[in-house]
């Protein structure tokens, strides 16, 4: 019998561990297209990352022009 899965505290219920390594690059790098070289991806699947993550945790994260959302990154 396997264990159950443990549930992520409700802000991140929805929230994948691959999105999250997808918002760590981008605010690693600061940019979509130099976290898609970090990781391996394209462009167009880095955004559609960070946009589903968005669309889990309720509010913007990332502003396209200038600077994350978030105080502090």
């Amino acid at each position: 019998m396997t264990a159950p899965k443990k549930k992520l505290p409700e802000p991140f219920d929805g929230v994948t561990l691959d999105q999250l390594r997808v918002f760590t690059a981008v605010a690693e790098t600061g940019s979509f297209s130099a976290a898609a070289r970090q990781i391996g991806r394209v462009q167009s699947a880095v955004s559609q990352a960070m946009a589903s993550l968005e669309d889990a945790v309720g509010f913007k994260i990332w502003r396209m022009n200038t600077e994350p959302s978030l105080p502090g990154l």
